[in-house]
């Protein structure tokens, strides 16, 4: 992949993670739980780059899942201090 696309699907990926109700702000945090920050970007970027090709491929706009309800990705997660 050219460098040029790279850097701006990983600057989109950055966005969408910052962005509440984006399909890629609730992917964000479980690569960040165990990659650095960088490393979880590309993560997203990728999974925006299946998005696309998938969009391209089938001509049908994405279908993107509603949040599920009460469900955290931080429930399973130690609080910090804690021993464990």
């Amino acid at each position: 992949m050219p460098i040029h696309i790279r850097r701006v699907l990983v600057e989109c990926a950055h966005a969408a993670s910052r962005t509440k109700g984006c399909q890629f702000h609730s992917h964000f945090p479980a690569p960040r739980a165990r990659k650095s920050c960088r490393q979880a970007f590309f993560a997203t970027a990728r999974k925006l780059v299946r998005v696309i090709h998938a969009v391209l491929k089938n001509r049908k706009p994405a279908r993107i899942p509603e949040p599920t309800a009460g469900r955290s990705w931080r429930a399973g997660m130690p609080r910090a201090g804690s021993a464990g």
